[in-house]
């Protein structure tokens, strides 16, 4: 149990997936304040740029 959650750690915490969480924040935030658009349509919007993306980093954008 353990090594999985510092497995799961190891992965979240490095460079490229951290600056994937703030860009993720940052488009959903920018989308989020657009009228008409919400949490459902910005996760629509990216899933077409997180197919070039390791399975780990796409669900890290998506949820960021």
């Amino acid at each position: 149990m353990i090594d999985g959650i510092l497995l799961g750690l190891s992965t979240v915490l490095t460079l490229s997936n951290l600056t994937l969480v703030m860009i993720g924040c940052a488009v959903g935030t920018i989308i989020g304040m657009l009228p008409g658009l919400g949490p459902i349509s910005a996760i629509a919007l990216m899933i077409p740029i997180t197919y070039g993306f390791e399975p780990s980093s796409g669900m890290i954008l998506l949820a960021g």
